[in-house]
């Protein structure tokens, strides 16, 4: 995840073309859900979805990818939800929480 992380400080992903705009927006606002999953909305017209960006990028950093279709922002919204793990529900809502969790759970430094 370290190289994930200085692809998009670097903006390496952002210069992708045609998705990289909007995949370097979804994956620097990507948030951790319960159970470690991270989570992001992405507008995407691929068939099968996420096609490009899964060869491109998502494949190296990632696993088990799961996608569904949704209205624009309603994925957003579903990051804020309720959960057991407290520590989670708070790093949801704390950006400073949410990156300690990141760097506990996959060695990320924000």
């Amino acid at each position: 995840m370290h190289s994930l992380k200085h692809e998009l400080d670097r903006g390496d992903i952002a210069e992708m073309r045609p998705f990289g705009t909007a995949l370097d927006h979804s994956l620097k606002n990507a948030r951790l859900a319960p159970g470690g999953w991270v989570t992001w909305e992405e507008e995407d017209y691929c068939r099968p979805p996420l096609a490009m960006e899964r060869q491109a990028v998502l494949d190296r950093y990632f696993v088990d990818l799961d996608v569904t279709k949704i209205e624009r922002g309603e994925g957003w919204k579903r990051l804020i939800i309720s959960t057991s793990d407290n520590r989670e529900e708070r790093a949801l809502a704390d950006e400073q929480e949410y990156a300690a969790v990141l760097k506990e759970r996959f060695g990320i430094v924000l």
